[in-house]
């Protein structure tokens, strides 16, 4: 839910052909994904209680295509793969409403959520005369949102239930730095090569450039803070255990 397209990274899916090219839009989900979760909860009362849930997003991955197809003025074609995909641990405190009808109990539950997490930007550009491979990721900072879920418990003996909800997550996440984790060249590792202004990356909320005093190789360069979009609609299957 929720994408985005990132299409002043280059994020797009574009084909060049002998007399025209052809663009078409990417949407990227980072909250799309597998979520494994857990939470302990206490009841106040048989309507009302609060409850800390932690998760891990092992998020799916997203494909960008380049094509540079043979030409007449061009006779070696080329392309260009990238693969966006996410990862992020999460805690989330929520207050839950809940009713009670015999091994039937509806309730909602809405609430904050906060994530850690990563994300990673593959590239690889294949020739007739190349092969490059690279990895980009972004990380560090905190990523706030609002979750909310409606669902039911079914009672199978008095203390194990088995839950199913719908659970909808609103938020979005600004990393704060950036490394370059892989730069292969024709099979040869030249991450050595990169200077510490190539390889890493600190995301701020404002960036001046000044040309008459660049920055130094040895230091991180400077870009402005982007947000990625990890909101997400899902259903949540599992086991509630009281005591």
């Amino acid at each position: 839910m929720a994408t985005q397209n990132l299409t002043e990274y280059g994020f797009y899916n574009y084909t060049r052909m002998e007399d025209s090219y052809r663009e078409e839009r990417g949407n990227i989900p980072f909250g799309q994904g597998f979520n494994v979760q857990g939470s302990i909860g206490y009841l106040f009362n048989r309507n009302f209680g609060l409850e800390l849930g932690a998760s891990y997003l092992l998020g799916s991955t997203s494909e960008i295509d380049f094509n540079y197809l043979a030409s007449s003025t061009n006779p070696n074609s080329s392309e260009v793969n990238y693969e966006l995909s996410a990862q992020m641990y999460r805690i989330n405190p929520s207050l839950v409403l809940k009713a009670k009808f015999r091994t039937i109990s509806p309730y909602a539950k809405m609430g904050l959520i906060a994530g850690i997490g990563e994300v990673n930007f593959r590239r690889e550009s294949k020739s007739v005369f190349s092969h490059y491979r690279s990895n980009f990721q972004v990380f560090g900072g905190i990523s706030w949102g609002l979750s909310a879920s409606m669902g039911a418990n079914y009672a199978i003996n008095r203390d194990l239930d088995l839950y199913a909800e719908l659970n909808i997550i609103s938020m979005s996440y600004a990393p704060s730095k950036g490394l370059v984790t892989e730069y292969m060249i024709n099979g040869e590792n030249r991450l050595h090569s990169l200077t510490t202004e190539d390889k890493e990356v600190e995301f701020v909320e404002e960036n001046t450039v000044d040309y008459n005093s660049p920055d130094s190789p040895d230091e991180p360069s400077s870009e402005v803070k982007h947000s990625l979009p990890f909101s997400s609609i899902g259903l949540n299957i599992g086991l509630s255990y009281k005591f």
